[in-house]
């Protein structure tokens, strides 16, 4: 068995296609809770709430810090830093589609969370 990557130039204007695709084939919302339901409440991908706090132990996380989470998902992992350790999080994932449940989900949660739609190859952070 082997895997081959195609790698290809894409111009400006064609870029958005790649972001239709996720949210049209790879990220519908049904899609997105058929993946939630396997690797739980707020997880898009193998893991969950486990490989979070595996992760989190590493960080040394401290009240007030700013943290930007890229690859966000549906914010399942930026949910619980935030409540747990009194962090601030900014999630950026390129699916529309993963970020409006984020921002769903983000609704009376007493934790700071922001999510945005965007490109970490192309947003200016500062």
């Amino acid at each position: 068995m082997q895997i081959c990557w195609l790698w290809q130039t894409v111009r400006l204007e064609d870029d958005r296609g790649f972001q239709k695709f996720l949210d049209n084939v790879q990220y519908k919302c049904s899609g997105i809770l058929r993946y939630e339901r396997a690797f739980g409440p707020g997880y898009v991908s193998t893991g969950g709430i486990e490989t979070t706090k595996e992760f989190v132990e590493r960080l040394d996380l401290k009240p007030g810090q700013k943290i930007l989470d890229v690859g966000c998902g549906i914010g399942g992992g930026d949910f619980n830093m935030s409540e747990k350790f009194d962090v601030e999080f900014v999630g950026i994932d390129l699916s529309i589609n993963m970020i409006s449940l984020a921002l769903e989900r983000a609704i009376g949660l007493k934790c700071s969370v922001e999510f945005e739609v965007a490109d970490c190859t192309k947003k200016r952070i500062p």
